[in-house]
């Protein structure tokens, strides 16, 4: 699964440009929108998952995602 994910983020290396306001997809992402995408894409969240801000991914912390500090 971990492998599927990095191959999301790979798939897409220079090929989408970073945005805030166009967020959600095809040609652009921002950080957040990104890895959410990547989570569902590798099938750790459900496809029905809202994508949301870096304050929401935090609340993943221990049931999904580890704090690397």
């Amino acid at each position: 699964m971990q492998k599927k994910m990095i191959g999301w983020f790979e798939a897409r290396s220079g090929e989408v440009t970073y945005s805030l306001v166009q967020c959600l997809g095809l040609a652009s992402y921002d950080r957040s929108s990104a890895v959410y995408l990547a989570l569902i894409s590798a099938g750790f969240l459900s496809k029905e998952t809202t994508i949301s801000n870096t304050d929401s991914l935090y609340r993943l912390e221990k049931r999904l995602l580890e704090s690397l500090s």
